[in-house]
């Protein structure tokens, strides 16, 4: 466990840099949610778990799982959950590669997602 006296040193493709906050997201395929993140300075916890909204997944096109679409989902919640905890801050942590590249890129090639 982390504590005020440690670090978290997040590799990039820059270089290694010490972590402020640490977040993590995930989801299931029922549209289940959740949060995690950690003040690496503080040692302040928050977390939170919701489900995506039924009228949100009724709009999305029609695929054998939503996954993709609700571990992104779990992203946006996370940024929207905390955007006072993570401003101006170093470190985003995503557990799931698709979600993470659409995060970079800035979109996704499903215009559903992209709503």
């Amino acid at each position: 466990m982390l504590g005020k006296e440690m670090s978290a040193n997040v590799t990039t493709e820059e270089g290694t840099e010490e972590a402020d906050v640490l977040v993590y997201t995930d989801a299931e395929h029922n549209g289940d949610i959740g949060i995690a993140a950690l003040d690496v300075k503080s040692g302040e916890k928050i977390s939170a778990r919701s489900k995506v909204p039924r009228r949100a997944e009724e709009a999305l096109q029609k695929r054998a799982t939503q996954i993709n679409v609700f571990e992104l989902a779990a992203v946006a919640a996370a940024m929207t959950t905390l955007k006072e905890v993570v401003k101006n801050k170093n470190v985003f942590f995503i557990d799931y590669m698709v979600a993470k590249e659409w995060v970079q890129r800035g979109y996704s090639k499903f215009n559903d997602a992209n709503a």
